[in-house]
């Protein structure tokens, strides 16, 4: 055997040239036995008489210009301030390494982790190796910590036995970048059989690049992007080719793609799991032209789902290969500034969460804001499966909300609303020859712009607003009010336009009255078709304070076709300054025949209206037959 070493005592000699390398060779790597302290073998120990070096120099290299298959063992390398070059096909096996730099042009880097204060923790690292090298492998069940710097050009491969860890320290910048060779292993950190990727400073991937997995069976792979770690993702050559992370994500901080495209490829935890430290926002965010891909399900916990500029985030995909969902839950926030498209995969905003939409939205699967949670759209919202309700919805703005899919509106656990703006719309119309459909069974719905789809339902729970409420008339022949429903138009008050018929058998009416302008001080209903209010009941609510006098009319009821059930109504007043009379005129406006001021104190204002509603809906119905007949 023959030893080519550089002598790295515990002296060194400043003044000597510090840019030799010398080629350790032969099928071992010295006697571990040997080793003391981290000490390479002194001169007496087969060191080559030629040497130069006279333990002064500052690199190592281990394996031979050719590639020959040389194996180092021991138990602890010290090189500190000293750069290691493992080369092709070449090996060391440790318990403990310390270097200034490490490069690997193919061969395997050893870890035993045997007891602590042991592990690899080399300084500036690079990793050159490609398709005609080979890969470059960290081996072991122990923890290879990396520097300040990392380089991987090539293909770095991570094999767990056990436990294996690869860590990127809060002051890591580690860069994957692919190294535009004509071979295909290069720009790649592989995860293999039982290993981790734990980073907690700063991960740049520059695509066509990946982290991959390859578990064994049983096995666990993961990432692990801490509080203070960010994964981020460009496409600097405008390659157009992805960025792929394949593992397993548990993040706890920022994972960003700025072009190109970034695929988080098995789903993962956002925040929403208990390794995540007290206080930290987890982050997902793609800023233009960069797009975000998430495969798998991912549960987003907290922090904040944000897309910028021309940004993309998009749910399922190519070579997607089971069921996408993404599931915004409490205290975190999915913003959507350009394109959003949620293709084949369930969104869900879980209670606490948000979804702040002001570019496209598309959904094509279904689309659930659980109670408690919420979603303010102020851009484009097109739907084509579910969108289930029972948190609150609001669209401001111009914002607008279309498709052919089915809005379900349902009592939830909290308060659930849905808010239509003045210049907004919630329009499931006929797309692609379809249309969807509008039903509630509970909560509130203020209509304030337009409402339209080819079945609307408002069966429970109540309706409002100084807009418009249509149908197509492709699916139903009239906008349906439920016997649950109390409808409440205008915004105190306003105008509430249905335009069609309505069918409101057995629907309950708040009219409130300030005045005797229509439509600005008292409430109307504008029905530009058919009504049907059969066993309805009309609740007329004066406020603070007014009082009508005996001759006032108010036509609360606007009904340009055939009008039918007004002799069935139920009418009730309240007042807290007194006590109403009146009934219905043949087009149903009110005609008040008697005003009986009552100077109650306030606490007794309710009681009071209660009582005198009872014997004014008596009124109105013994003087039904007396009324004028009703218009046709």
């Amino acid at each position: 055997m023959r030893i080519l070493a550089a002598a790295l005592g515990a002296t060194l000699l400043p003044q000597v040239a510090l840019a030799q390398t010398f080629t350790l060779e032969g099928p071992y790597w010295g006697d571990p036995s040997a080793w003391d302290g981290g000490q390479l073998p002194t001169s007496q120990e087969n060191v080559d008489a030629t040497s130069t070096c006279g333990g002064n120099c500052v690199s190592l290299t281990i394996g031979t210009p050719g590639g020959a298959a040389i194996q180092g063992q021991a138990r602890s390398v010290d090189a500190t301030g000293r750069a290691l070059t493992i080369g092709p096909g070449a090996s060391l096996n440790v318990a403990s390494l310390d270097a200034a730099s490490l490069t690997m042009r193919g061969g395997t880097l050893t870890n035993r982790g045997v007891g602590p204060g042991f592990g690899v923790r080399p300084g500036v690292t690079t990793i050159q190796s490609n398709g005609a090298l080979g890969a470059s492998v960290f081996s072991g069940p122990g923890t290879f910590t990396l520097g300040d710097i990392t380089f991987v050009d090539g293909s770095l491969e991570l094999r767990g036995t056990g436990t294996s860890s690869l860590v990127n320290p809060e002051t890591g910048l580690m860069t994957i970048r692919n190294n535009q060779t004509d071979f295909d292993q290069t720009g790649a950190l592989d995860l293999y059989f039982e290993s981790t990727f734990d980073n907690a400073g700063v991960v740049d991937i520059q695509g066509p690049s990946q982290i991959g997995s390859f578990p064994s069976q049983g096995g666990l792979v993961q990432v692990y992007n801490r509080s203070t770690g960010t994964l981020q993702a460009s496409d600097p050559l405008s390659l157009g080719l992805p960025t792929r992370i394949f593992p397993f994500v548990d993040n706890a901080g920022r994972i960003a793609v700025s072009s190109g495209t970034l695929t988080l490829a098995s789903g993962g935890y956002h925040e929403g799991v208990p390794l995540v430290p007290a206080g930290s926002s987890a982050q997902l965010e793609a800023s233009g032209p960069g797009v975000l891909e998430l495969w798998g399900s991912h549960q987003i916990g907290g922090g904040t789902v944000n897309i910028t500029g021309s940004g993309t985030v998009q749910l399922g995909g190519l070579g997607a290969t089971s069921p996408t969902s993404l599931y915004v839950g409490g205290g975190a926030v999915l913003g959507t500034s350009s394109n959003a498209f949620f293709q084949n995969a369930p969104l869900t905003i879980q209670s606490g969460g948000q979804l702040l939409n002001s570019g496209n939205l598309y959904a094509f699967d279904t689309l659930t804001v659980e109670a408690g949670g919420g979603l303010a759209n102020q851009g484009s919202m097109q739907l084509a499966g579910t969108f289930d309700n029972t948190g609150s919805v609001t669209l401001s703005g111009f914002g607008s909300l279309s498709g052919q899919g089915t809005y379900l509106q349902r009592d939830g656990a909290k308060f659930t609303r849905t808010t239509i703006g003045s210049s907004a719309a919630l329009d499931l119309t006929i797309i692609a020859g379809q249309e969807g459909s509008f039903r509630q069974e509970g909560g509130t719905t203020v209509v304030n712009g337009l409402l339209r789809a080819g079945v609307v339902e408002f069966l429970a729970g109540t309706v409002g607003g100084s807009g418009t409420i249509e149908y197509t008339g492709g699916l139903t022949s009239a906008v349906t009010f439920g016997a649950d429903l109390t409808v409440q138009p205008g915004n105190s008050p306003g105008i509430l336009t249905i335009n069609g018929n309505l069918d409101a058998a057995g629907a309950i009416f708040d009219i409130e009255v300030a005045g005797l302008d229509p439509g600005t001080l008292f409430d109307q209903l504008v029905v530009n078709g058919d009504a049907n209010l059969d066993g309805a009941t009309v609740n007329f609510r004066f406020l603070d304070g007014f009082l009508p006098t005996p001759g006032d009319t108010f036509a609360w009821l606007a009904v340009s076709g055939f009008a039918s059930g007004l002799d069935t109504l139920t009418v009730s007043f309240f007042s807290d300054a007194g006590t109403i009379g009146g009934f219905l005129l043949g087009d149903g406006s009110l005609y008040v025949d008697s005003v009986t001021p009552v100077p109650l104190p306030p606490a007794a204002w309710a009681l009071g209206s209660a009582v005198l509603a009872l014997g004014a809906a008596g009124r109105r119905r013994r003087r039904a037959a007396g009324a004028a007949p009703h218009r046709h």
